[in-house]
Order: C-alpha cells, then sequence, then structure tokens
C-alpha cells in the first residue's frame, strides 16, 4: 500500500506536462549534472540550512518566510562564506567557493536547503564547517547548520523528490542564483 507522501509525488507528476517519466528524466538528467561538476573536486562538505517559518519586526508585525526571501538568504550565505575563506580576493580576482545548492519545503518540514561545497584545498574541514556555521548564524532566518556525509549518494538525495511538493515547479529546486561551479 503507499503511503500518503508516494501518492502525492505520483498526482503531481501525473499532472505535469509528460507525466511521471518526463519527471524522472530530468531527476536523472539534474544529478547527472550535479555529479558531473562534483566529481572533480577535492573534497566535498554536504550542509543543510534551516530556515525560521518567522521573523518578528521591530514594529511587533510578523513577517513569514518565502521561496523568494530564501533563495536571497542562500545567496547571502554563500557571499559570506567567501568573503571568510578568500578575504579581498572576492572583489579583486572573483575567488569563490564552489557550491550547490537546492531548496525544498514539504509538508513534514518547513523551508530548508541542501548545498555541496567544496572546501579549500588545504584548509581544514573543521575550520570550514566552522566559518559556513558563523556565515548561516548571521542570517536574520537561520535556526541551524547540520553537515552531512558527503559521499555518493549525495547528488542523489539533493534530486530527491521528497520535500519538494511545496515548490511551483520541481526543478525549481535548484537555486540557480547562488550557484557557483566555475571559480579561479
Amino acid at each position: 500500500m503507499n503511503s500518503s507522501s508516494e501518492e502525492d509525488n505520483s498526482e503531481e507528476a501525473s499532472q505535469s506536462p509528460g507525466g511521471p517519466a518526463r519527471l524522472q528524466t530530468i531527476r536523472e538528467n539534474l544529478e547527472g549534472w550535479v555529479t558531473g561538476h562534483t566529481s572533480s573536486w577535492a573534497s566535498a562538505a554536504f550542509i543543510s540550512l534551516n530556515f525560521k517559518d518567522t521573523l518578528r519586526a521591530d514594529a511587533g508585525t510578523f513577517t513569514g518566510l518565502t521561496e523568494q526571501i530564501a533563495r536571497r538568504e542562500i545567496e547571502l550565505f554563500g557571499k559570506r562564506v567567501d568573503r571568510a575563506v578568500y578575504g579581498r580576493l572576492v572583489q579583486r580576482f572573483n575567488r569563490r567557493v564552489r557550491r550547490i545548492p537546492f531548496l525544498e519545503r514539504g509538508q513534514d518540514r518547513g523551508w530548508h536547503a541542501h548545498i555541496l561545497m567544496e572546501p579549500p584545498d588545504g584548509m581544514a574541514e573543521v575550520r570550514f564547517l566552522q566559518i559556513a556555521k558563523t556565515a548561516w548564524a548571521e542570517s536574520p532566518w537561520s535556526t541551524n547548520l547540520h553537515n552531512r556525509v558527503a559521499d555518493d549518494g549525495a547528488s542523489g538525495y539533493l534530486t530527491k523528490e521528497r520535500s519538494k511538493s511545496e515548490l511551483e515547479a520541481w526543478t525549481d529546486t535548484i537555486v540557480v542564483e547562488a550557484v557557483v561551479v566555475d571559480t579561479k
């Protein structure tokens, strides 16, 4: 017997142009794209960022987290990591930390992101994770950051169908504006 989330996914897939086979092809192509870009990385950090659902403004009103705000916060997080790792080289020579972020929101979880990042050569993983935690803590929308195991299954996890039901289109989960795959 299918669970309700499997039924929701199959219902969503059957309503999309091309049906479930097309979505599966898109997912496989995206997974291949992620694997192709990350296979040359010396090492990878797999980080999950969790967001607050609402913020209280100074006037006492509440602002709810939207997809646009979440995407912008992921982009700003990447820029803060770049600055902490490379300092002025970011502005002078466009030195950046390679990363591929995915945004998710499902019925069982609020907004969260999974990001594959390449720590710089010569930097200890512990140091890089501390930089990432500090950069995420600077966001007013941050709750916590989890370090995951970056193994061969990471690209499959990034492109999984679960937790993507709240987005307008399943392919919108990759945060294109924050992707950095080529760097100097």
